[in-house]
């Protein structure tokens, strides 16, 4: 049985060489374990269209097989913006081993008009070929846009003076599909950009076709004459597209993500005309100046101190563009200059900014006295002339202080003394005037040595002394009755009526606030809660505030939120801290039946 499974091993014999069964088997399963075929490694890139209309993006596929890193795409955000990107990888085990595929995905936003390449890629030493794309403009002949949506800009002035107010409208037409809009509106030059309040929205036709239009507005104010170009302006949205899938059970609409650029816009910003002789170059629209006394200045006098406000409004201004009002030294007058308050309100049609500026005003010396007249030029941009804002002089009768007079009188001898008169017997009065209750009515009068007066001096000591005592011996015993109670706690309750409606309101929005870091916006609203908390006498700056709660530390942090608001130095202040450490002084300030765990705003 041997032989015969030893001769069935030799069944094959070629030129000598004799290979049995097992033989073969065991080569078959080792060609088996090596790779039949070794699959090519590529790279290729590939768009949608070649033809794109100017505002729509095209979609980039870049594929590679059995490469081991993926391709750099830096370069394409130097010719488009990419708004979507998307990655896909695969692996397929086949009969001739392990193959790998990587795609992907970019929707791109050409950033330029005409002929724009998308460049070659490379990995792992395979290189894709370039690919030229051409942008045209919307309404090109041949082509079909695929979202009937554009952009348009207007604006108020396309030749202004320099730093004067260019209102920039931004319309954006849909059919209706429009689901979001968001304009980047980016940083320029030598403008300074300020946003203002969104239009409504509108219908408007173009060419058969009802649009619904919406525009934003901004202001511009160039800060350097010459030409300045405006660059494309790109509105991020999505439109409303079935295609894109959705829920029905939510019935929410699929959207699909959009980009939309404007034209550019080149203005041409003049320089302050020759005709201006202002030494502070101020372009506005309209300008006011308005003054406003504390008290009647016809009742001025000496020591009392007169608060005067200018302010100044302007409209197609910003606030920094205001001058400074300087109220010059006057002989007589003792002026001090409180911190000025910049404020710009944007309407639909621009800003309107105002400063206002205040003075106290303490008379030296009784007579009259006249505050100059104030010139402030301007130039009106609406009918291209110059124009005068004045304060006029104003003259202010000052009257002595009250008991000034009497003040200044030497003493009167002393055998003249009212009260010597009347103690040696002499007659204060007329012989036909009649006196009533002269218990009452008469001063006190001093002991001249009168002995007959001391038993009536020691009897009234010796009332007071006893009145005193009783006091001293009342309070003692209520000290002992109050000792001996057990204390209450938690029995300290909040005084009715502590603080107004208007004042609960203003700390509320403090406390708001102080969370958002606007020190301009929290210094206004702890004006107006200092207005409510002091309505007969509302305090002028926040120093004042700092002196009626007797607070030093609060005083230097105000001093460091006017700081903030007005100083070029840009000085920081928490206004978290500010805000306890206000409603400390006014807990301080409420005595010692304030709980100090209890806090006086409202739960927001």
């Amino acid at each position: 049985m041997v032989e015969r499974f030893r001769n069935a091993m030799f069944t094959i014999n070629t030129g000598g060489v004799v290979v049995t069964p097992l033989q073969v088997l065991l080569l078959a399963m080792l060609f088996c374990l090596i790779p039949g075929q070794v699959w090519s490694a590529s790279l290729t890139a590939t768009v949608e269209r070649k033809t794109v209309i100017d505002g729509e993006s095209v979609l980039l596929y870049i594929e590679g097989e059995n490469l081991k890193s993926l391709p750099d795409t830096s370069a394409l955000n130097r010719r488009f913006d990419i708004v979507d990107s998307r990655s896909s990888n695969s692996q397929i085990l086949g009969n001739g081993g392990l193959q790998s595929k990587f795609t992907l995905r970019f929707e791109l936003l050409p950033k330029h008009l005409g002929k724009t390449e998308i460049p070659a890629f490379e990995a792992d030493g395979q290189v894709s070929q370039p690919i030229i794309v051409e942008v045209v403009e919307r309404g090109t002949a041949g082509t079909v846009p695929r979202d009937n949506v554009f952009a348009e800009v207007t604006l108020s002035d396309d030749s202004p003076y320099v730093q004067s107010q260019v209102v920039l409208s931004l319309h954006i037409f849909d059919d209706g599909k429009l689901a979001t809009a968001d304009p980047v509106i980016p940083a320029m030059a030598n403008v300074q950009i300020e946003p203002l309040p969104v239009g409504k929205q509108r219908l408007e036709t173009r060419d058969g076709v009802e649009y619904r239009v919406h525009t934003w507005r901004y202001a511009l104010f160039p800060q350097k004459s010459g030409t300045l170009e405006l660059p494309r302006l790109m509105i991020a949205g999505s439109v409303k597209d079935p295609s894109y899938g959705g829920n029905l059970i939510l019935r929410n609409t699929p959207t699909r993500r959009i980009s939309i650029r404007t034209k550019p816009v080149s203005i041409d910003v003049r320089p302050k005309p020759p005709q201006s002789t202002a030494a502070w170059w101020l372009p506005a629209e309209q300008l006011e100046l308005r003054h406003k006394w504390s008290t009647d200045i016809s009742k001025a006098r000496v020591g009392d101190p007169l608060t005067l406000t200018l302010q100044l409004a302007a409209k197609g201004t910003t606030s920094t563009q205001l001058p400074e009002i300087d109220l010059a030294d006057v002989e007589g007058l003792k002026i001090y200059p409180d911190v000025p308050e910049l404020l710009s309100q944007p309407k639909y049609d621009g800003l309107i900014s105002q400063r206002g500026e205040k003075w106290s005003i303490i008379p030296q010396r009784a007579g009259q006295v006249e505050l100059p007249e104030i010139k402030i030029k301007w130039w009106d941009t609406t009918a291209n002339v110059e124009r005068e804002a004045v304060f006029e002089a104003q003259s202010i009768a000052v009257a002595a202080a009250e008991g000034a007079v009497a003040a200044v009188q030497p003493p009167l001898p002393v055998a003249q003394s009212p009260e010597v008169a009347n103690e040696s017997g002499q007659a204060l009065l007329p012989e036909s005037a009649e006196l009533t209750e002269p218990e009452q009515e008469a001063p006190v009068k001093p002991v001249t040595g009168t002995l007959s007066l001391l038993p009536d001096r020691h009897n009234g000591w010796m009332w007071i002394a006893v009145a005193l005592a009783t006091g001293w011996l009342i309070t003692a015993l209520c000290w002992i009755l109050t000792r001996r109670r057990k204390p209450v706690l938690n029995q300290t309750v909040e005084p009715a009526g502590r603080y107004s409606k208007q004042q609960r309101q203003a700390l509320k929005d403090l406390k708001i606030l102080s969370r958002s870091g606007s020190a301009s916006a929290f210094r206004q609203s702890l004006m107006t809660w200092s207005a409510f908390k002091w309505p007969d006498n509302p305090p002028l700056n926040l120093a004042e505030i700092g002196k009626r709660l007797y607070d030093a530390e609060l005083s230097s942090s105000l001093h460091s939120l006017d700081a903030a608001v007005y100083s070029s130095a840009g000085n920081e202040v928490s206004l978290q801290d500010l805000h306890t450490r206000l409603l400390q002084s006014l807990d301080n300030r409420a005595g010692p039946s304030k709980s100090p765990s209890h806090d006086p705003l409202p739960q927001l």
